[in-house]
């Protein structure tokens, strides 16, 4: 018996430490005591004091959520990141008692899928599909199955200096010239004359 108290105990302090470790004092202060400071809270207390006082789920972090779930994919992006972006959302929102309809998610991705432009067979064959038969895991296996021909392949990265390229006689006359160089009828040279210094040389007696 001493012995399974002992194993609690132990687990116990292992979670507690766990729990604070990641969260700010602040959020938790209130528990501690100002001498034994934490060690007489156990990791349970730690987590019902979070949960109520900071784990519910605003209206304005429902509509972010909604709006990071319906955030654009690309490839050559892993299409497992996609699932895992639907996944994260219905599920935030499912915590937050307002679930999203599985075929309100599935249009979601599908959405996104489609406004890439890459997967437009794949896209009819979807729409195919009757509703009643459409589900995450089918959604899922039919584009992962067309996906591997863009996001698998690694992308590719031009880490090359440009060559410049040379240029044409027409294009090396349309480059401007220095000032002095240009042409300017307009301008009145006529009123610049040289002026000739006559050179003074001390010839000999």
């Amino acid at each position: 018996m001493k012995q399974t108290f002992n194993t609690y105990q132990a687990v116990d302090q292992v979670l507690r430490n766990l729990l604070l470790a990641p969260v700010p004092h602040v959020y938790v202060n209130s528990l501690s005591h100002d001498i034994t400071g934490f060690g007489n809270v156990s990791a349970l207390t730690i987590m019902t004091s979070l949960w109520e006082r900071y784990g519910t789920i605003t209206q304005a972090e429902l509509v972010e959520n909604l709006t990071r779930m319906s955030s654009p994919w690309n490839p050559p992006q892993p299409i497992e990141d996609l699932f895992l972006q639907l996944n994260r959302g219905s599920q935030f929102a499912s915590n937050g008692s307002e679930p999203i309809a599985l075929s309100q998610v599935l249009r979601i991705g599908y959405t996104l899928i489609a406004n890439t432009g890459l997967f437009a067979e794949a896209c009819r064959e979807w729409r195919r599909i009757r509703d009643i038969d459409k589900n995450m895991d089918t959604f899922q296996v039919l584009f992962t199955e067309a996906d591997p021909l863009y996001s698998r392949l690694p992308a590719k990265r031009d880490t090359a200096p440009a060559t410049p390229q040379p240029l044409s006689p027409l294009r090396l006359l349309r480059q401007p010239q220095p000032f002095h160089l240009q042409r300017n009828t307009h301008w009145p040279w006529h009123a610049f004359k040289p002026r000739l210094t006559p050179l003074k040389r001390n010839w000999p007696p």
